[in-house]
């Protein structure tokens, strides 16, 4: 899994995942559902052309912080919220919850 904080987004790759509800999405011509994002609305699935999981560690137990996104790492996955908006989601290779 890789995640990133950008100045008005945070997202996660998972991809080597079990997920299996969801939903498609027609306009997409790259690879879809291994891309989780939140930026002001909800947590939503994006559309990734560059779906590869490489980058830094966040260790479990640590957080990181940029602009409103806050991201946790623990070992039952990683939680990336906008502490403005108060959504955000919940990722691990099994399951995903977007709020």
């Amino acid at each position: 899994m890789t995640c990133d904080i950008h100045n008005d987004a945070a997202d996660c790759i998972v991809v080597e995942n079990s997920w299996n509800d969801i939903p498609p999405d027609e306009g997409c011509d790259a690879t879809w559902g291994l891309s989780v994002a939140v930026s002001d609305g909800e947590g939503i699935f994006t559309c990734r052309g560059d779906a590869t999981a490489q980058g830094p560690v966040l260790p479990y137990g640590y957080e990181i912080e940029f602009g409103p996104f806050l991201c946790h790492s623990k070992e039952t996955g990683v939680t990336c919220d906008n502490q403005e908006t108060g959504h955000g989601f919940k990722v691990n290779r099994a399951s995903f919850d977007l709020y």
